[in-house]
């Protein structure tokens, strides 16, 4: 199998383990299409022993982590790839730039469904979460 079919693979598996909620698709028809997501899933892992809150969440696959705290803005840490960290909301998708020591930071993101999605050596899709 070359990395082009896994990768095709893979994307078939998010796509249909992964669906958007309806609230969601219901908020895309009224601005317009939307198109299903495609990309490799980010599953929530447990912190580190020692590490602290409710609002830090650990997303890792194939060799990315990353670490995001929810407060007044969204931060967090990416290791294993650079690229933009998008924030999706039903109100629409918040974009950071992960600089070159890992870091990004979300300002204005409404409290409620989000969904993090890494754009960078490959798409990486976490699911729906509510904070």
């Amino acid at each position: 199998m070359t990395d082009e079919e896994l990768f095709a693979e893979l994307t078939e598996v998010v796509a249909s383990t992964d669906p958007l909620p309806p609230p969601v698709l219901a908020a895309a028809a009224e601005a317009g299409a939307v198109t299903a997501p495609r990309g490799i899933r980010l599953h929530e892992v447990d912190p580190a022993p020692g590490m602290r809150g409710d609002d830090l969440i650990m997303l890792r696959a194939y060799g990315v982590t990353v670490r995001v705290e929810l407060g007044e803005a969204v931060t967090g840490v990416v290791t294993g790839t650079g690229g933009v960290v998008e924030l999706r909301t039903p109100a629409g998708s918040w974009f950071a730039e992960i600089d070159p020591a890992g870091r990004f930071s979300v300002e204005g993101l409404p409290r409620g469904p989000v969904s993090l999605r890494v754009h960078g050596d490959a798409l990486l899709v976490g699911e729906w979460m509510t904070w």
